[in-house]
């Protein structure tokens, strides 16, 4: 992870939050993780919520461990400047609108193209 106090910068040196514990240690050969992405939706003030998957290289290996395919949630803690901050704390809620009492919505309108007819 890289912070900045501007959106332009200037950026400090990347920092590792974490790595994926089923690569890690002895008999691990083979097992490669991906497809890390961030949940700021579910996260918390001071942790970054992350799903990411997992495979093996070896066909025999993934057939006698299914589970290892199975999506892998992880919340992460922040230190620092990052964990002060609430998820999407900038952002504001938009109220719903609101339904018009008795009213029908209106019919979708008819197409024409080459499926209608004339």
């Amino acid at each position: 992870m890289r912070t900045a106090k501007e959106f332009t910068g200037p950026w400090s040196k990347a920092a590792i939050l974490a790595t994926y514990a089923e690569t890690d240690g002895a008999n691990k050969s083979g097992l490669f993780c991906y497809a890390a992405k961030e949940h700021p939706e579910f996260g918390k003030r001071g942790e970054l919520m992350a799903t990411y998957a997992c495979n093996a290289t070896d066909f025999k290996t993934v057939v006698a461990q299914p589970e290892l395919y199975r999506p892998r949630v992880r919340r992460i803690a922040l230190a620092g400047p990052a964990s002060s901050a609430k998820p999407n704390s900038d952002k504001k809620a938009v109220p719903a609108k609101k339904k018009a009492a008795g009213k029908k919505p209106a019919a979708p309108k008819a197409r024409r193209g080459r499926d209608s007819n004339p």
